[in-house]
């Protein structure tokens, strides 16, 4: 039996792009969770039986769209606080990296749909966040 090479949770990395040429991606400080995610929108069609119609027809599906999302919670901290209300407020599009590991990442331009700072009585302030990708998302192997 070989094992398979698994990756820590906390080598899945979110990060930021700064905008610049060329531009610099960072990982905000104290994300403690992190999910990523690709959907693929499909148009059904019944294809009917061409020797009996009046057997049930099987669904053919069709790809008729791609769309990704991001979104992870961690400790609110003042090292990446301005950084995430700037990306919540702003109107632009940003560029982000998902890295698993060392294989590779997938990068797209995202836009930051909510965020949200949750307050307890004791114990730290936490956020949350969503972003959805704004055009194609792609895969870079290392």
């Amino acid at each position: 039996m070989t094992a398979a090479t698994t990756i820590a949770g906390r080598k899945v990395l979110i990060q930021l792009g700064d905008g610049a040429g060329p531009e610099v991606f960072a990982a905000p400080c104290a994300v403690t969770t992190k999910t990523f995610g690709i959907t693929k929108a499909m148009a059904d069609s019944i294809v009917p039986d061409c020797t009996d119609p009046d057997l049930v027809g099987w669904v053919a599906r069709e790809p008729t769209s791609k769309s990704s999302d991001i979104s992870g919670s961690g400790i609110v901290n003042e090292e990446s606080l301005e950084l995430w209300q700037a990306f919540a407020m702003g109107d632009d599009n940003k560029s982000v990296r998902i890295v698993p590991g060392t294989v590779g990442h997938w990068q797209g331009k995202y836009h930051c749909t909510s965020f949200r700072i949750t307050g307890a009585q004791a114990g730290k302030a936490t956020f949350d966040f969503s972003l959805v990708s704004d055009g194609e998302v792609t895969w870079t192997a290392t």
